[in-house]
């Protein structure tokens, strides 16, 4: 499972500050350099906190981010499972939450119905996303969810719904396997994201909170995301070729949380 970042602040600035979310694509430091540079009063008042559940790259990323890069009293790195309620420390103010390849890492159980002899019908469900969006109302109940994934995926051998991509790249070459029970380490398992379901599943999870309140939700293409927030031309290259609207056609980009922090949606210009 990568990061997931939370990055606190004043709810009346969210609109520049999606902006400034999404115009950087780099994590980390370049993000943080980014508002300090464009936004100081949102830098200013902000905390940018990593969760990650591997002890290898959350040492990379204390390192990233440390004395050399200035942004050592803004920022922190938790490892721990983001999942995990009870590793949370509760946050009640405004804070983004965002989740960049996280949900297509994480943990799917697999069901199966028989219909015959001959007939059995597999679906791979998304419970620890669920369990996610149920921590996130819980301990951040004034979040908004800034998630990025794949929407689909290319030649999946796996059978059934929602099955996922295991694939191996050894010397440049990738090599895809038709079951999800490899060696462990050996290979990238991910999954496709519903992002209809998505937002079904938050809007239940804020429903069933201790405290129940409004949520909003809105996806959509990766390009149009681009489009709209991202900085026109920036990454054009001289072919006049544009990365970041014509790659990547299989994923797609989520805004789900408090209206205060999800308005105006994400395919809506301001």
């Amino acid at each position: 499972m990568r990061g997931i970042a939370s990055l606190s602040h004043a709810p009346a600035l969210s609109i520049a500050a999606r902006r400034a979310l999404s115009t950087t694509v780099e994590p980390g430091p370049r993000r943080l350099d980014h508002l300090r540079a464009n936004h100081p009063s949102i830098y200013a008042d902000c905390r940018y906190s990593i969760v990650e559940i591997s002890a290898a790259l959350a040492a990379t990323q204390a390192a990233r981010l440390g004395a050399d890069s200035g942004h050592a009293r803004r920022f922190d790195v938790q490892r721990r499972d983001a999942t995990r309620a009870d590793d949370w420390p509760a946050h009640p103010g405004p804070c983004f939450v965002l989740a960049m390849e996280v949900l297509d890492n994480l943990a799917h159980d697999l069901v199966t119905r028989r219909g015959g002899a001959t007939w059995r019908q597999a679906a791979f469900l998304p419970t620890a996303a669920l369990r996610l969006l149920d921590t996130l109302h819980a301990m951040l109940p004034g979040h908004a969810l800034l998630a990025a994934d794949f929407d689909s995926l290319p030649e999946v051998s796996i059978r059934g719904v929602n099955a996922p991509l295991v694939a191996t790249t050894e010397k440049g070459s990738t090599r895809d396997h038709g079951t999800y029970l490899v060696p462990r380490g050996t290979a990238d398992i991910f999954f496709p994201t519903d992002f209809r379901l998505l937002a079904e599943l938050h809007a239940e999870a804020g429903c069933g909170a201790a405290r129940p309140r409004p949520t909003c939700s809105s996806s959509v293409k990766t390009a149009e995301f681009m489009g709209i927030w991202a900085a026109p031309g920036a990454t054009r290259t001289r072919s006049g070729y544009e990365p970041l609207l014509s790659d990547y056609s299989n994923t797609s980009v989520f805004l789900g949380g408090c209206p205060e922090l999800c308005d105006p949606p994400l395919g809506e210009r301001v």
